[in-house]
């Protein structure tokens, strides 16, 4: 196989279309030589320390540190000084280092697109397309700073169609609030039992979130209110309380991770029946209810998002006595004194959409 240099800038680069990483800021900077915009953790760098056409690290691929220096993560694009796109692609920061990972795509002055490929935490990965200065096309792996030719097909490239007309791209506001509606399914209880009824312990089939959150930094707090429904349709549960989240790091662009607490408390409502016993009687309970989950939203627009997550709910369980009265139609027979016990856990997986406001 014959090799051919593969001459790549990786000036710092990525995709400023996407949202910055939670506790990162967007940097924007311009100078002569053009602009740049990338999300970082640390201060500042100014626009001639980012490599520009002709001006490499150690090795063509970006495998060494680049020189933006460390705190740089997620999205990055830098322009010409006419507005021709120039880089394109994310960095991950690996504390003291920050390096490219994801799809990558460098452009000629021209406009014409120079390299793509797909790194993996600063090491190429799969098959590369290089571009001459009249367009000829090249396929093959990267070995070192050189470019194996062999058939093989690169990365698509279509997400690179919104910045390739010259302007820079348009960047998303930050998240300003969300709402979310998410539905969990596991095992546990509905949180009110007795050993005496038919029923001796009525389980949790669903429990059905909506939540409003405001974002302030990486932090998310509002209110949520809930039903839960029990496998025994005659018990049921309203729920209301406020939540508090964190983000996480999220490992791409399109990916938003938080972790959560709910508090709050339950109006819990059934029909008790003992067996070998006429009548029926409503019960009702007053619990507290604390949750906690940890939430990954994947990006279906930048509006809207799929949620899944990890979420366990309930209290501890305590006694209450009740004097219960049971009745049908021929009439009510004396109270019995019961004990009920109120709370328990459940747990399973939560899925649902959330609707970002900017």
């Amino acid at each position: 196989m014959r090799a051919v240099a593969l001459a790549v800038t990786c000036a710092a680069c990525a995709t400023t279309a996407s949202v910055c990483p939670v506790g990162t800021k967007r940097v924007d900077v311009a100078a002569a030589q053009g602009r740049a915009q990338w999300c970082t953790n640390a201060p500042a760098t100014p626009l001639a320390a980012v490599p520009g056409q002709g001006r490499t690290y150690e090795s063509a691929f970006g495998t060494a540190p680049p020189p933006l220096g460390a705190g740089v993560t997620g999205p990055f694009t830098s322009w010409y000084p006419d507005g021709t796109v120039e880089s394109h692609g994310h960095y991950l920061d690996f504390g003291s280092r920050s390096v490219p990972d994801g799809l990558w795509a460098f452009w000629y002055a021209n406009g014409q697109r120079r390299t793509l490929g797909t790194y993996r935490r600063g090491e190429p990965q799969g098959c590369f397309a290089t571009w001459d200065e009249r367009g000829t096309r090249a396929t093959g792996f990267v070995e070192g700073d050189q470019l194996r030719v062999a058939p093989c097909t690169p990365p698509a490239g279509d997400e690179l169609a919104a910045i390739e007309g010259g302007e820079p791209a348009t960047v998303e506001a930050p998240a300003w609030a969300d709402i979310s509606v998410q539905g969990m399914f596991g095992p546990g209880a509905i949180g009110a039992s007795n050993a005496m009824q038919i029923d001796t312990a009525p389980s949790l089939q669903l429990a059905v979130n909506a939540t409003a959150r405001k974002h302030l930094g990486p932090f998310r707090f509002g209110p949520t209110a809930g039903m839960r429904l029990s496998g025994n349709t005659d018990y049921r549960a309203l729920a209301a309380g406020g939540v508090f989240a964190i983000g996480l790091p999220a490992l791409h662009s399109r990916l938003d991770a938080d972790a959560g607490i709910e508090l709050g408390a339950q109006y819990i409502t059934g029909i008790a029946m003992r067996p070998m016993r006429r009548g029926v009687a409503d019960v009702a309970f007053w619990s507290p209810l604390v949750a906690a989950q940890v939430a990954v939203a994947f990006k279906l627009s930048p509006y809207l998002a799929a949620v899944g997550a990890l979420r366990a709910d309930g209290a501890p369980a305590r006694d209450v006595e009740r004097d219960i009265t049971y009745c049908d139609f021929s009439g009510c027979l004396p109270p019995q004194r019961e004990t009920w016990q109120v709370g328990g856990l459940a747990y399973g997986l939560s899925v649902g959409l959330r609707l970002t406001i900017r």
